[in-house]
């Protein structure tokens, strides 16, 4: 879990250290908030699909979480612990704005974190893993708005489905280091593909289909899950009903609807736990 916390623009011009302003390719370019595209979406600290009731619990001043993540690593080093749905999004975001010229910095980038919003006992948007900060010395939370990243950056992100803190308004402080996913949850794999140059849906996998789709998901079954009552599948790549009972578990073991159809949510849910895409 990466702890930390959001300074203000004095602490941050007084203790930013020469070696972290050499590490930023563009930290010497200061943008003004004009330059920045308008928000995309708009905020919703609870979007569709996701399910943070379950996750994450307040009881008096104390909070509890039970998230399960990944951690996102940039091409420079830098890592976010994210929700692992996320994950694969995040990276690529992570990733390409380091290709676009931006180094994100591991002394001072995060993501997960179990704890409220400062000041309240509202659970923090990093406490479902959905927030990430990007070099938070050189975008601190302020009154004053302050920023190195570029807006060609911020566009990036904002388009597949983050909303960002520079676009907070009054009386809450702009919060410029700040990206957090106000996408529904059925929609991460359109983002990502999008994101990559594809928007073609993957079809969903049902009774009947065939093909490698479903070899390798008989293949990930049985490697994964060999205590499963339809396991081990045989590996013929036909859609069965022993393939279809065995997704009916996975379903009902992670907690979505078990109607044994390997769709978008199905589809997520199962890299989450595995790490393979099918």
């Amino acid at each position: 879990m990466n702890i930390f916390k959001k300074i203000g623009a004095a602490a941050v011009t007084l203790g930013l250290s020469a070696t972290l302003i050499a590490s930023t390719g563009v930290t010497a370019q200061a943008y003004t908030r004009s330059q920045y595209p308008g928000a995309v979406m708009t905020y919703v600290a609870h979007p569709s699909g996701w399910d943070d009731s379950t996750r994450v619990r307040v009881s008096g001043s104390s909070i509890y979480c039970n998230v399960p993540t990944k951690v996102a690593v940039s091409t420079n080093g830098a890592r976010a612990v994210m929700r692992a749905e996320l994950q694969p999004l995040v990276q690529e975001l992570m990733r390409r704005t380091e290709a676009m010229g931006y180094t994100l910095r591991a002394a001072d980038t995060g993501g997960y974190n179990c704890r409220f919003i400062a000041g309240t006992t509202r659970p923090s948007n990093h406490a479902y893993g959905r927030a990430i900060d990007i070099n938070w010395q050189s975008n601190p939370q302020s009154y004053t708005f302050q920023s190195n990243i570029p807006p060609a950056v911020v566009k990036m992100w904002i388009n597949h489905g983050f909303y960002w803190g520079g676009h907070y308004t009054y009386p809450t402080k702009y919060d410029t280091m700040h990206f957090e996913y106000v996408g529904s949850f059925g929609n991460i794999t359109y983002y990502y593909n999008k994101l990559r140059g594809t928007t073609t849906t993957v079809p969903t996998l049902a009774v009947g289909s065939t093909g490698t789709r479903v070899t390798n998901l008989q293949r990930t079954m049985n490697t994964w899950f060999p205590s499963y009552a339809a396991t081990p599948l045989t590996v013929d790549g036909v859609y069965g009903a022993k393939t279809e009972s065995a997704v009916k578990e996975f379903q009902t073991r992670v907690g979505i609807t078990a109607d044994g159809r390997f769709g978008p949510v199905t589809r997520d849910k199962f890299h989450a736990v595995t790490g393979v895409w099918i």
